[in-house]
């Protein structure tokens, strides 16, 4: 199982190198680069709605499963500053959705031209990467694969627009 986390994390990285070296090769420039990259043009405000609804959607999705006991919390304490576990998560998602989204689809479209493989591929990859996250099972694994599809289906359409691939 560690091999198979191992995997689903290094192969995007890996995947997001051979698009930087190649993109270099081709001599682009930095905006060429950055709009399929999804970071050109940033704008603060796309930033904020991206992380707006992210926190709407995630704030949904526990309050129904809180709600209706699919969601048991265990060992969580007001002691430990939730200010920087926010800002930890907004980080960690930030530097995920790069690697996952504009990495990794960006370095796959070098070698493959399908869009709908390219879709499975990486949704396939963000499931094993997250697959020995704490409680994780059968049930988490499918609902992060289908997470991975509908993530790297909104940055391939919506490349340049950063709040739609932002808000995993």
């Amino acid at each position: 199982m560690d091999f198979l986390k191992l995997l689903g994390m290094l192969t995007p990285i890996i995947f997001g190198i051979l698009f930087l070296v190649k993109e270099v090769r081709e001599r682009n420039n930095i905006k060429i680069t950055g709009t399929k990259l999804g970071i050109i043009p940033l704008k603060f405000s796309n930033l904020l709605i991206g992380l707006l609804i992210g926190v709407f959607i995630f704030t949904l999705i526990f309050s129904i499963y809180y709600f209706t006991n699919l969601l048991v919390i265990k060992d969580f304490s007001w002691d430990t500053k939730i200010t920087n576990a926010i800002f930890d998560f907004i980080l960690v998602a930030i530097f995920e959705e790069f690697i996952s989204r504009s990495l990794f689809i960006n370095g796959l479209q070098k070698f493959i031209k399908s869009t709908y493989f390219i879709i499975f591929i990486t949704a396939v990859f963000f499931s094993l990467a997250h697959l020995l996250n704490n409680g994780a099972d059968l049930m988490s694994s499918i609902s992060t694969f289908l997470g991975g599809v509908m993530y790297a289906y909104a940055f391939m359409e919506f490349r340049t627009r950063l709040y739609f691939w932002l808000f995993c």
